[in-house]
């Protein structure tokens, strides 16, 4: 069963891991000063094994940016990405956001096929917004209320 909860500073550890598995990590200090962010919305996802993904996002009313959800390597294809993403459209849509966008890596198939199928739309991409490795940006927004 995955939990869905408001994340703690005490997960920072555990979520520095998940990051460590990924093209973009971000840094335990970077994870640190995301806590400290007002308009940020944070959650991760818990199973029995412990902490196994996580998202963050900002509010710029009447819109949300996702800058993030990460899963761990090995609990991907178990519907936590989706779990996350239901828990954080629901407290947008209780916060009366109207749409919530993203940036996905262009040569991220999965990424873009995951987002596709929870009903985002590619609105626009970003020439070189990535660097190691260098890669273009594809804009994606999907309407929330």
């Amino acid at each position: 069963m995955i939990r869905i909860r408001p994340m703690a500073q005490s997960d920072i550890v555990a979520i520095a891991e998940i990051e460590s598995e990924t093209l973009s990590p971000w840094s335990t200090f970077y994870l640190e000063g995301e806590m400290q962010v007002a308009d940020g919305v944070r959650f991760v996802a818990e199973t029995t094994a412990g902490i196994v993904g996580w998202c963050s996002c900002r509010l710029i009313a009447p819109e949300a940016e996702l800058f993030k959800i990460t899963v761990q390597r090995e609990s991907r294809r178990q519907g936590v990405a989706i779990s996350l993403l239901d828990r954080l459209v629901k407290e947008l849509r209780r916060q009366n956001i109207e749409k919530l966008v993203l940036e996905v890596r262009a040569a991220n198939k999965e990424g873009k096929s995951f987002y596709q199928q929870q009903g985002f739309f590619q609105v626009g991409d970003r020439p070189g917004y990535y660097s190691n490795p260098p890669d273009n940006a594809l804009v994606f927004c999907k309407t929330i209320i």
